[in-house]
C-alpha cells in the first residue's frame, strides 16, 4: 500500500544531519552544520521542482517531505496524490485544492501517511508525515526539526517525534487519496477472472447427471441411488437429468430418512 511505501522510506532518514556546506550531503552525520544543505534539497531540484541555486540552503522540512513522497512511490504515482512544495503555506493550499484537508481543531483523526502542518501562531510553518496515532498522540516524521519536545521549526535533523492530537500548534492535516494510486496485480487480476468465467458457465451451462457413476459427485451418489429405490427419481431414455440443486435434494432428503430412522 501507498503509506506503507512512503513510511518506511520517511524511517530510513531518522537521524539525518543537515550540512555546513554542498558536500557529503547523502551521509547521515559527515559535514554537520548549520547552513541547511541537505540531501532533500537536491533531490528536490533533481526531480525538476525548482532551481539548485534557490532551494539547497532554504529551510527543508517541506522539501523531506515531497521527496519521501516522490522517492517512496516513484514519479508517477506521486504526482497523482501529492504536489511538491517547499514552503508550508503552499502546501496547505495544495491540499485544500485538492479537497483533501482537515483542520487540527476539526476532531479529525491523522491517519498513517497524511501530511501534518503546524502554525508558527498566524501561517503554517513547518511540516511532516504522521506515521500512527495512539493514546491520544499523534506519532510523526519530520525533516528540520529536532529531538526536543514540542514543535522545533529549523532544528537541523530528521527525527521521529509525538504530539497529543488537540495541540495548538497543530494547524491541519493533508490526507493523501491512497487508492487513487492503488496498482492491479495482474495475475490476481487474471486468476479472478478465470474463476468469474467458470462460474458463468457453470450457471449458464449447469452440469447435468445421467447415470450415477464416477461424474456423479460421490457425496451424492448413495443419496441418488436412495431416492431411484424409493422412486422419488425417475430416469428416462436418455438418463436421470439431474442438476447440483437436485443432487442437494436428494441428499437433503436422503439423510433427513436416516435421521428419523434412528
Amino acid at each position: 500500500m501507498g503509506a506503507d511505501e512512503v513510511l518506511r522510506e520517511a524511517k530510513k532518514w531518522v537521524g539525518y544531519l543537515e550540512k555546513k556546506s554542498d558536500y557529503k550531503l547523502e551521509d547521515f552525520t559527515a559535514n554537520a552544520g548549520s547552513a541547511n544543505y541537505t540531501i532533500f534539497a537536491k533531490k528536490y531540484c533533481d526531480y525538476g521542482f525548482g532551481a539548485y541555486s534557490v532551494y539547497q540552503g532554504a529551510p527543508w522540512c517541506a522539501m523531506a517531505v515531497t521527496v519521501i513522497f516522490y522517492d517512496a512511490l516513484g514519479f508517477d504515482r506521486a504526482k497523482k496524490i501529492i504536489d511538491p512544495y517547499a514552503y508550508c503555506p503552499s502546501g496547505v493550499n495544495h491540499w485544500k485544492s485538492r479537497g483533501r484537508w482537515h483542520s487540527g481543531a476539526s476532531g479529525y483523526v491523522p491517519k498513517p501517511g497524511d501530511v501534518i502542518f503546524f502554525s508558527d501562531g498566524s501561517v503554517a510553518s513547518h511540516t511532516g508525515i504522521v506515521y500512527k496515532t495512539a493514546g491520544g498522540m499523534v506519532y510523526t516524521y519530520e525533516g528540520n526539526t529536532s529531538s526536543a519536545s514540542g514543535v522545533v521549526a529549523n532544528g537541523g535533523s530528521f527525527e521521529a517525534k509525538c504530539y497529543a492530537i488537540g495541540a495548538k500548534r497543530i494547524l491541519g492535516y493533508g490526507n493523501p487519496d491512497w487508492e487513487s494510486i492503488e496498482e492491479v496485480n495482474m495475475e490476481e487480476l487474471n486468476a479472478l477472472k478465470t474463476r468469474v468465467a467458470a462460474l458463468e458457465q457453470k450457471v449458464c451451462n449447469p452440469m447435468i447427471y445421467n447415470y450415477v457413476d464416477k461424474n456423479m459427485p460421490e457425496w451424492a451418489r448413495d443419496a441418488v441411488s436412495w431416492c431411484m429405490d424409493k422412486g422419488i427419481v425417475e430416469g428416462t431414455g436418455e438418463g436421470l437429468d439431474l442438476d447440483d440443486t437436485k443432487l442437494w435434494c436428494c441428499t437433503v432428503l436422503y439423510r433427513l430418512a436416516k435421521e428419523l430412522k434412528n
